[in-house]
């Protein structure tokens, strides 16, 4: 692989990493990386990022744009603390940083949930969260098969995967202090888990040199278009509704 050519390279959210990984590597990382979580090999962000390098050494890839959602977010956080001098330019959505307690009391529930009950409550909560009654009344075959697919995940790895994702954020600390990329932080205006405040938030006191980058949220189609969303710290009374 032409290791000059640019690469882009996106890490999922924890509940589909397991099913998408086989998209993107060999047979060989595809079980190591599944026993690493079914077997408690993996305990960390760290563990992640360094899977991450080890696929990246395996590709021949020495610089790329890495996109993050939701989890894979804090594993590029993590990725830009380690080894900031392999991006180029850095995408994170939908993602987390310095969550209040009150955020964290809410994914540790659903990580409870998901240990007591199984995967089939936590989806519907999922569900809930991504898709309103509109939707889902319009493209029920789209929402049952995102549904299937995450149930069908291992229990085991997923909540191996979701637990670390609970408690990331002591062990990602400052880590985007580290960026020298251009960076595009997004999110979702009413996305409850990954919301425009914690955007916000990260750009405007993660960072630690002049960046070129960009906040985006996305409003709900209902809104006016007549006055788009700007690159400031949103309104409180905006992401209420």
């Amino acid at each position: 692989m032409d290791s000059s050519a640019g690469r882009l390279l996106f890490g999922s959210s924890g509940r589909t990493l397991v099913k998408c990984w086989h998209y993107f590597v060999d047979e060989q990382f595809q079980r190591a990386f599944l026993c690493s979580l079914t077997e408690a090999k993996t305990c960390t962000i760290g563990d992640f990022v360094a899977q991450l390098k080890e696929l990246l050494d395996f590709l021949e890839i020495s610089k790329l744009t890495l996109v993050g959602l939701s989890m894979g977010g804090v594993i590029a956080q993590g990725f830009a603390a380690d080894a900031h001098e392999r991006l180029e330019k850095l995408i994170l959505m939908n993602t987390v940083y310095r969550r209040t307690d009150a955020e964290l009391k809410g994914v540790r529930s659903r990580l409870k949930i998901t240990v007591d009950k199984g995967l089939k409550p936590v989806a519907d909560l999922a569900l809930d969260r991504w898709f309103d009654d509109a939707f889902r009344r319009a493209n029920p075959d789209v929402v049952s098969s995102i549904r299937n697919r995450l149930i069908s995940n291992d229990l085991t790895a997923y909540s191996t995967a979701y637990g670390i994702f609970v408690e990331a954020d002591r062990e990602i600390g400052a880590a985007l202090k580290q960026v020298r990329c251009p960076t595009l932080v997004m999110t979702g205006e009413l996305d409850t888990g990954s919301t425009p405040e914690l955007a916000y938030t990260a750009i405007s006191i993660g960072f630690s040199v002049c960046l070129l980058f960009a906040l985006l949220v996305f409003v709900q189609s209902r809104r006016s278009r007549k006055n788009p969303p700007q690159s400031q710290k949103p309104n409180p009374s905006d992401t209420e509704n």
